[in-house]
Formats: structure tokens, sequence, C-alpha cells
């Protein structure tokens, strides 16, 4: 199966997913440090760095849609993603995404604190676009999270 992954950070959903056997095949990452990273790490995976709704019409057709919500627009230093700069939430970007795609599985990670906030909105998108859902809370420990900061 053929995935993409937006707002890939470093690529922790793209190793799952690989690990899973799945194939990903294009990826998206905001910031010029985030695809240094990726790219180091995933050399052989396209990556368009910058701003998703300009790389919408570069995003090739997939069965997964992958999407790391994680280190989005909740930045610990308060930053605007250039989603939110365009007007455009990552979440509405995601949805337009998934409109003109039509992927048979969509899988978004979500920190817990956005989880709280942004859980219904999610929930709407996916309605909204016809997918069936279901959510599950993964504890790192539990599944071989990459602690944070050194933190576990």
């Amino acid at each position: 199966m053929k995935a993409i992954n937006l707002f890939a950070g470093t690529g922790t959903l793209t190793r799952a997913f690989q690990n899973q056997g799945a194939e990903v095949i294009w990826a998206h990452a905001e910031t010029a440090e985030e695809a240094e990273i990726y790219s180091c790490n995933f050399p052989g995976i396209p990556l368009y760095q910058g701003e998703l709704s300009i790389a919408a019409d570069k995003i090739p057709s997939h069965d997964i849609l992958l999407a790391s919500l994680s280190t989005v627009s909740f930045s610990t230093a308060g930053k605007r993603t250039s989603a939110q700069d365009r007007g455009r939430s990552p979440i509405s970007l995601i949805g337009s995404i998934l409109s003109e795609h039509r992927p048979g599985a969509v899988c978004i990670v979500l920190s817990a604190l956005q989880m709280l906030r942004k859980d219904e909105e999610i929930l709407e998108m996916l309605i909204r676009e016809k997918y069936q859902y279901t959510y599950h809370i993964l504890e790192k420990e539990q599944h071989g999270g990459i602690p944070v900061r050194g933190k576990k």
C-alpha cells in the first residue's frame, strides 16, 4: 500500500508504517529543520518542504494518508504554522486532500493536548468526508515511542 506523510517532522510515522509494510511515496515538512532531518532519515522519499496548500497539486495518488499533528500549531514557542498563516488550519488542509484523493485509510496522530482541543474538529472533518473512524490513546512507553527532549 502506498502512503503519504503530511507534517512528517522527523519521520516517526513514516518509519512505523514502513515497518508494517507500507511504501511511503511522498512526504511534507513545514520547516527547513524538519526537512533536513527527514531527508537524512529517508533519503529515497520525495519530500516537499513548505506550505502544504501550495503543494496540493504535487501530492501523488495514495492508499493511506498519514498526518502527524503532534508538532503542528501547538509548538512550545507558540509559532503559527504556514497553514494557519494562509488562513487554513492543518485539519482543513487534510480535509481538502481527503476530498480530492480519497485514500482508503487515514492515520492522524495528535498530542494529548491537541486531542483535547481538536478532537471534535477532526471527527467532524472525517464524517464530512464520509470516513468511518475510531481512535485510540497510545502510551509512548508501550509502543516504542521516541522520548521527547530526553523524557519518556
